[in-house]
């Protein structure tokens, strides 16, 4: 049974994945716009500083190299996620950032100190508004289902 859940929990996860990466592709297709290079260079030099410090070993040119493939299509999205939230008043709040650590963490101690912790609520809330902003493209948007093979 426990396999089995696994394999239903893995399913999920990859299709979500699949779906979320294919409404990307589409919506930046059907939307067109350039973005000036300094952007997207800007983007490269904070995740490659970010990968470095997690992981010392890592060179910083290596890292660069990991992230710049997908930088435009990163850079691109997140304004126009910032741009469908302005068009449809998707905001996150405080009290939604209450409402999920309530959800998330029992200990109350633990969600003070996230709390207290501007970094943590700021990643809270980046989370929150990508879920807002993809839940409301899925319920607003024609969804068409293809089975998948699983690797």
């Amino acid at each position: 049974k426990r396999v089995r859940e696994n394999l239903e929990h893995q399913y999920e996860n990859e299709s979500k994945q699949r779906f979320e990466e294919d409404l990307i592709q589409t919506l930046l297709a059907e939307n067109p716009f350039e973005i000036p290079q300094a952007l997207i260079d800007n983007y490269v030099d904070a995740m490659a500083r970010n990968a470095v410090q997690r992981n010392p070993n890592l060179k910083m040119e290596d890292a660069r190299r990991a992230y710049e493939p997908n930088a435009e299509t990163m850079v691109k999205w997140y304004y126009l996620t910032k741009r469908i939230a302005e068009a449809e008043n998707i905001e996150v709040t405080d009290e939604d950032v209450q409402e999920f650590l309530e959800k998330n963490i029992e200990d109350e101690e633990k969600r003070k100190e996230i709390l207290a912790n501007k970094a943590s609520v700021e990643r809270i809330k980046d989370d929150l508004f990508y879920e807002k902003v993809m839940k409301f493209l899925e319920e607003n948007n024609e969804i068409k289902e293809n089975e998948i093979e699983l690797d």
